[in-house]
């Protein structure tokens, strides 16, 4: 029927309420601005060059790292804080660090681990737990790829002139 003679009120007011929020969303939902602004959050996010540049250590000429916690870098790579893996798989990879530092700790002579190393190795551990932890059911890696728009969809009824 036109004009939804012949409807009830509330799907006709349900359906308006609908169209004007999916039509909101149509077009760009985001402007280029705003584009960048969320990679760089994304990126801020999941990545720490700090972090990356302290376990590289010193870059020889042919670009590798030299410094005497580069071996660890593939354990650390940001592209480990993106999966998703269950409670119990997080448990098992903690293991995993632990085990990984502990046999760096054994590896470090005694006036580099006094010195500088020490700490070094078990700040290391305590990043790779919240590391683990962002992994459990894919929490980091659905707050970095998901777009949240709000769109707020308001309906004023106003009295006809039949009633």
């Amino acid at each position: 029927m036109p004009f939804g003679w012949g409807k009830k009120k509330e799907d006709v007011d349900g359906n308006f309420v609908r169209e004007a929020a999916l039509g909101s969303l149509q077009g760009p939902t985001t402007s280029l601005e705003e584009y960048q602004n969320s990679l760089g959050r994304t990126v801020y996010m999941i990545m720490d060059s700090d972090v990356t540049a302290f376990l590289a250590g010193k870059i020889n000429d042919k670009g590798e790292a030299e410094g005497p916690l580069a071996d660890m870098l593939p354990a650390f790579s940001h592209m480990n804080r993106l999966t998703k893996i269950t409670k119990h798989e997080a448990e098992l990879l903690k293991l995993q660090y632990d085990y990984l530092v502990m046999r760096k700790r054994m590896s470090i002579p005694e006036h580099m681990y006094d010195s500088q190393l020490g700490g070094a190795l078990e700040a290391l551990r305590i990043y790779a737990a919240n590391m683990v932890n962002d992994n459990i059911d894919g929490f980091k890696a659905k707050i970095a790829t998901e777009q949240i728009k709000r769109v707020d969809v308001g309906l004023i009824k106003k009295k006809g002139l039949l009633g």
